[in-house]
């Protein structure tokens, strides 16, 4: 999402998440979406400044909670921000991740849940950096629990993976924000992706191709009985179903094959000598008649010229 020229967005993996349903409010500060979750998956919040005047922070919130924050001072080096997860100690962090909603029967829960649940949250305000102070640790708030009868379709919650240890101590720099909200706030509205499908915000997947069916490869041809006058056809392969029906086998008259065979000859010598006729006038004159072949198979042969 982007609200002037600040970008956020939710990665896992180092890709972004797909975002759908943008909204952005009259006054162009807020921006919500909603984004594809999966249960046990590790996410990173990210944004990007790219002004490097001004100085701003950003505070992350998960499921209406406080979790995490980063400073961004002018002329830095890096116009991005990356937070992946709450520091538990100077020298040890808890990546954020997408767990199961816990559901409980207890009714103390029934108007416990907060509206913010199923939401991440990012306020980055203008601000004025400070000295760096130590780094307050935050305990981390038991995972968000829904009473049964209000899931409202919430299938997972924020939470947090195990401890990551670090190769050396972070610190922490005081800061003072400036004005009355923020300069930018983005929502991501995170439900699992059949949830997004079955709602019409994200679309249906597309539909699994078809393969096509193969064609069958054509028979290979069967050479024919040898040169001879007069035989029957070949027997077939299988036995005749009724070997009562008066079936005639089939003749080959051998004597009208011949008389084919004597037009096609006479037909390829008048090409030959038509092929002849052309060659001489194109001025090859040492050519004889026995050196030209007649016409070979998918061969186009021009005889215009030999028309008068």
């Amino acid at each position: 999402m982007r609200l002037g020229d600040i970008d956020c967005w939710i990665e896992v993996d180092g890709k972004s998440l797909d975002e759908y349903g943008i909204e952005l409010s009259g006054d162009l500060k807020k921006c919500t979406a909603w984004i594809p979750s999966k249960a046990g998956q590790e996410f990173a919040v990210s944004w990007r400044d790219p002004c490097l005047s001004r100085a701003t922070v950003g505070y992350v919130y998960a499921d209406g909670k406080y979790t995490s924050g980063r400073v961004m001072r002018p002329n830095r080096a890096m116009v991005s921000a990356f937070v992946d997860g709450t520091y538990t100690s100077p020298t040890q962090l808890r990546k954020y991740q997408f767990s199961d909603m816990t559901l409980t029967d207890d009714d103390s829960y029934l108007n416990k849940t907060s509206q913010e649940v199923g939401e991440i949250t990012v306020k980055i305000w203008l601000c004025t950096v400070g000295a760096h102070v130590p780094l307050s640790v935050k305990t981390l708030d038991e995972p968000s629990k829904m009473h049964e009868k209000t899931k409202k379709g919430l299938a997972h919650s924020v939470g947090f993976s195990t401890t990551t240890q670090l190769p050396q101590p972070v610190s922490a720099v005081s800061v003072q924000t400036i004005g009355a909200s923020p300069m930018a706030t983005f929502t991501f509205r995170y439900r699992s992706i059949d949830m997004l499908r079955a709602n019409g915000i994200a679309p249906m997947p597309a539909p699994a191709a078809v393969p096509l069916a193969r064609k069958a490869k054509s028979p290979k041809p069967v050479a024919g009985p040898s040169r001879g006058r007069k035989r029957k056809a070949a027997s077939p392969l299988t036995p005749e179903r009724d070997t009562k029906r008066d079936v005639k086998p089939v003749i080959i008259d051998m004597d009208e094959e011949d008389e084919a065979e004597e037009r096609i000859r006479k037909a390829e010598d008048e090409l030959r000598r038509a092929r002849l006729e052309m060659h001489r006038r194109r001025g090859n004159t040492r050519i004889k008649l026995e050196q030209v072949l007649p016409i070979l198979p998918g061969e186009v042969l021009d005889l215009t010229e030999l028309s008068d």
